[in-house]
């Protein structure tokens, strides 16, 4: 099962357990409305996130340029196989 799937259950399960609320009369149809409605918008801000990061990570990785990130303890969090080679680190 691919990320996108697993995501897509999730939002699936927790649809379901909205509309058992629902059915318990905890929730009226227009709560569970508005809960659908900000899950919807909570997957697409998570695609949006997901790609945006995607495409960082495929330009930190495609660098010619050694680039390398730390952490505020100056220790080295990330870098990439460019920046690896060229101080002789191991990924």
């Amino acid at each position: 099962m691919t990320g996108q799937e697993k995501y897509g259950m999730g939002l699936f399960l927790l649809y379901r357990q909205l509309e058992g609320l629902r059915m318990a009369g905890k929730l009226s149809y227009e709560e569970l409305e508005q809960k659908v409605k900000e899950l919807e918008k909570k997957a697409v801000e998570h695609e949006k996130v997901k790609d945006a990061l995607k495409l960082f990570s495929h330009a930190f990785e495609s660098s010619i340029d050694g680039l390398a990130m730390g952490n505020n303890e100056n220790r080295f969090t990330y870098a990439n196989e460019t920046f690896a080679k060229m101080f002789g680190y191991s990924r």
